[in-house]
């Protein structure tokens, strides 16, 4: 007899436990509302009654089975009895009334405030998709006009061949004269003529200044590409024999020099594409810059319209938590008193069946 009396002293201490826990349902949901209007709830009403009724249900099981009684003890059915009625007491709250609650005067002021900002961080959020999709669309315009200028290989492997040609015989017949290997000598006339060649096209063709200006480079290889030729018309003209002789010494000179001017003229036409590539370019870095700044405020914006919209959610939710917990006080007493009798009963049966067995 000791020993049951031990387990139900033991089960009235635990009893006071679940007791406890019971109780953290209804504090978690106080300390809810306490929470400032302007952060969001629990995204879905939790019904407070049906989580009172298996608390209640629960706890009057376990403080049957702790205590051992094969009986009911009414003082612990009168003990229950309290605590669920001071349960369904703490589950219930005033209907939302602003007209009535000071609190929800100030809630409803705020939500209307919400309703008005609501619209207008829609508007703006509106607004700066807008804006970006018209620069993707600009930045997409922009992106496929933006070709950078190629230079034409065509030209250029032209005419370092037709300076190699021409220039090498007049190397071979009369600067590199003293060699006595002709074959060599053409090798060599024939790479220094090359070489000029690359020199005087890469020189001409080379334009990279923003401003369409020539460079120095493109200095050298004018430059290059009318003395050069001038200089060697000179020293044909000198070492020329007859009248045949001059002409044929001044038509390989108009040659060359024609294919510098070709080049000059190309070059001339590139420094205009590069230009207008470098405008493109600055004018993309721009739609880019503009890009990530509408971009950023979008970001913002619908920031803002979401944490408007958790705080609209948060009130309505409220109101309607306050609807449910709004019940007949003396209905939801009863219920609660049944569902703490019913679980403290199952205890007292579970207890009889250990006796038996």
């Amino acid at each position: 007899m000791q020993a049951v009396n031990g387990h139900a002293a033991n089960g009235n201490g635990n009893g006071n436990g679940a007791r406890a826990n019971a109780s953290n349902v209804f504090t978690e949901e106080r300390r809810q509302q306490q929470q400032p209007f302007s952060r969001p709830t629990q995204g879905k009403i939790s019904d407070v009654v049906l989580r009172m009724h298996n608390d209640l249900v629960e706890y009057g099981r376990q403080r049957a089975k702790l205590s051992l009684d094969i009986k009911p003890n009414q003082d612990d059915l009168l003990a229950l009895q309290e605590h669920a009625e001071a349960m369904a007491e703490e589950a219930y709250r005033e209907a939302y009334d602003p007209a009535k609650h000071e609190d929800h005067k100030l809630r409803e002021a705020e939500y209307q405030k919400l309703q008005v900002d609501r619209e207008e961080a829609e508007l703006t959020s509106g607004y700066a998709m807008v804006e970006v999709a018209n620069l993707e669309s600009e930045m997409a315009k922009a992106q496929s006009n933006m070709l950078p200028p190629t230079k034409p290989q065509v030209l250029m492997v032209s005419a370092v061949a037709g300076l190699a040609l021409t220039i090498a015989p007049t190397l071979h017949d009369y600067v590199f004269i003293t060699m006595t290997d002709d074959i060599t000598n053409w090798a060599i006339s024939l790479l220094s003529a090359a070489i000029y060649g690359v020199f005087i096209t890469w020189g001409l063709l080379d334009s990279d200044d923003v401003r369409g200006r020539r460079s120095a480079r493109n200095w050298l290889g004018l430059v290059g590409g009318i003395g050069v030729p001038a200089g060697l018309g000179l020293l044909r003209i000198a070492n020329a024999s007859d009248t045949a002789e001059i002409v044929f010494a001044i038509a390989l000179t108009v040659v060359e020099i024609g294919i510098v001017i070709l080049l000059e003229s190309r070059s001339a036409t590139l420094r205009v594409a590069y230009q207008e590539w470098a405008v493109q370019q600055a004018e993309g870095k721009n739609i880019a810059t503009r890009l990530e700044a509408g971009r950023a405020k979008l970001a913002r914006r619908k920031q803002s319209l979401a944490e408007i919209n958790d705080a609209i959610n948060g009130h309505i939710n409220l109101v309607a938590e306050l609807a449910v917990r709004n019940f007949n006080i003396d209905k939801i007493k009863a219920d609660a008193v049944r569902a703490v009798r019913d679980g403290y009963f199952d205890g007292i049966a579970y207890n009889r069946g250990l006796t038996r067995s």
